[in-house]
C-alpha cells in the first residue's frame, strides 16, 4: 500500500541447553508502494508530424519513473531529463499514420512501481485540400450560378471531407 515506511523491531536469541542467550534486536523497514504520479499534463488531441510535452510532478519520494506509449505504434518517446528521480518530463513525437495511443506513467521506488497515471491521445484529422473548384467566373447579375469544389484523396491522417464552406469576402 501506498503511505510512510513503517519501522517493525525483531528480535532474535540462542537457545544451548535451555540457557537463552542475550537477545539482539534488528530493526526491519517495510517499504511501502510509491504514490501513483499526479495526472498527466498535456495536450490530448495532437498533429501527425508534431512533437508534444507531457509532464508529472516531481515526488521527491520516487528514485524513478517509467514512462511508456501502450502501443507504441507511430510514436516515440523521448525523455527530457535523465533517467532517475527528475524523469518528469517527455517528448511524444508522433508520426505518420498515427491514430491514438495512451501515454503511461508509474512511480517506481526501491521495492515497488506504482499503479499508473494514463492519458488516451487521438490524432486530429485534417481535412485533405481542395484542388479545383469549378463554375463560372463571369456571372450575370440575376443569374444562379453552380459552383463545385474538389479536394484530394485524404491520406491516412486526413479524414474525408464531410461539407465544405463557402465564404464571400
Amino acid at each position: 500500500s501506498t503511505g510512510t515506511a513503517t519501522n517493525t523491531t525483531y528480535y532474535v536469541t540462542q537457545t544451548i541447553g535451555g540457557v537463552e542467550s542475550d537477545r539482539i534486536a534488528l530493526l526491519i523497514t517495510i517499504n511501502p508502494t510509491p504514490s501513483a504520479p499526479s495526472s498527466i499534463a498535456g495536450a490530448t488531441t495532437v498533429l501527425v508530424a508534431s512533437s508534444q510535452t507531457y509532464s508529472v510532478t516531481n515526488d521527491v519520494t520516487v528514485t524513478s519513473y517509467n514512462w511508456t506509449l501502450r502501443l507504441g505504434t507511430n510514436a516515440t518517446i523521448t525523455h527530457l531529463n535523465a533517467l532517475g528521480v527528475n524523469d518528469t518530463a517527455i517528448v511524444v513525437n508522433i508520426l505518420s499514420g498515427f491514430r491514438r495511443d495512451t501515454v503511461s506513467v508509474s512511480s517506481v521506488s526501491s521495492c515497488n512501481t506504482s499503479s499508473a497515471k494514463t492519458l488516451a491521445l487521438s490524432a486530429l484529422a485534417s481535412p485533405p485540400n481542395v484542388i479545383s473548384i469549378s463554375g463560372s467566373l463571369s456571372p450575370c447579375i440575376g443569374n444562379t450560378i453552380t459552383y463545385t469544389a474538389t479536394a484530394s484523396a485524404p491520406t491516412t491522417t486526413q479524414a474525408p471531407v464531410a461539407r465544405f464552406r463557402w465564404t464571400i469576402p
